[in-house]
Order: structure tokens, then sequence, then C-alpha cells
């Protein structure tokens, strides 16, 4: 019994590894892209993704 629930859980694991641009899909991350409320709209409208290192790129450098 020293295997705990919070070590290997994923917030959506039907989504495999990696998001949809190919970044992992770790929950537990700071991200500066689009949220998964974004990527879920995007999908139901059937729009491709965009450029999401450019977006990323972009965000961060005007954090820091």
């Amino acid at each position: 019994m020293n295997s705990h629930f919070r070590d290997t859980r994923k917030i959506d694991p039907a989504r495999g590894a990696c998001l949809g641009d190919g970044t992992p899909n770790d929950p537990d991350r700071v991200e500066i892209g689009p949220t998964r409320l974004a990527f879920d709209e995007w999908r139901e409208a059937g729009l491709a993704l965009p450029d999401l290192p450019a977006l990323r790129r972009y965000r961060w450098e005007r954090l820091t």
C-alpha cells in the first residue's frame, strides 16, 4: 500500500502523454499558453491549433 494515486493520475489521461502541440500532458506545470478550456473550444469548433511555441514565446517575453 505504498503507491499513491496522486503519483500516477493525470488531468486528462485520454489525451496521452502529449497535448496537441507536442508539449507534455503534465498537470504539474505552469502554463503560459492557452488553457485546457481554449483547447477544448478549438477542438469543438474544428479549428486548427495556432503556432503554440510562438504564442508561448511571445507571452514569456512579455512576462520576463
